[in-house]
């Protein structure tokens, strides 16, 4: 599993060996490394971070190689823009025997378990959110299927032959099929985790079979 930390934060979550208030330390195999980004193999993932740090704790970078093992360690900082970003406050290589390494490594392994599960539930709540939500749908005579289609380029040559009130019917067609979508997303609650809920979902609806069943319906 490959895993993001840009600059902008994404995953502060996944918190690994609390070091101190607020910062987090990781344990791994260097893979890449530059002035703002290092890539660490902590065994179970890659994890790529992005950050920012002082002149001392650059310093401390520059002694880093590809291939070592290290410990490094973070906080988030506030930038100009009120967004949180990673700020890296130290950083070194394990020693072949360091008990520090040992048991923040260890500790990475088990936040890595933690989250494996977490991950796993979700993915299987979203399949049986999805399966209820198909079910719904395939009831409702307003939702129109998502079918293998021509090029999206046909239909809409064909839409543009449309008279305005035939566009106005089309468009109400399409409203009707976003509605349902959106109805039965609320019910099962299927967009409690999806940025922007159903609303955001719906928005990715209007694939070809809505645009040639519209068309079908509403051209006179």
């Amino acid at each position: 599993m490959i895993r993001f930390l840009p600059l902008a934060l994404l995953m502060f979550l996944h918190v690994a060996a609390q070091a101190a208030d607020g910062e987090s330390v990781y344990v791994g195999k260097v893979l890449n490394v530059s002035k703002s980004r290092i890539e660490l193999d902590l065994a179970s993932s890659v994890m790529h971070i992005g950050f920012v740090s002082d002149k001392d704790t650059m310093r401390l970078l520059e002694r880093v190689k590809r291939g070592q093992e290290v410990r490094a360690v973070f906080n988030a900082v506030a930038a100009d823009s009120g967004a949180s970003i990673n700020r890296l406050l130290a950083i070194r290589a394990c020693a072949p025997v360091d008990a520090e390494c040992d048991a923040d490594r260890q500790n990475n392994s088990e936040e890595d378990k933690e989250q494996q599960k977490t991950l796993a539930a979700a993915k299987q709540k979203r399949q049986l959110c999805s399966q209820a939500m198909d079910a719904t749908l395939a009831r409702d005579p307003r939702y129109v299927p998502k079918f293998p289609a021509p090029a999206s380029a046909a239909f809409q040559a064909q839409y543009k032959t449309l008279t305005s009130d035939e566009r106005a019917c089309a468009k109400r067609f399409s409203q009707a099929h976003q509605g349902a979508f959106i109805e039965a997303c609320e019910m099962h609650r299927c967009g409690d985790n999806v940025g922007g809920g159903c609303l955001h979902m719906a928005a990715y609806l209007m694939y070809d079979s809505v645009l040639d069943k519209a068309i079908q319906k509403c051209r006179k």
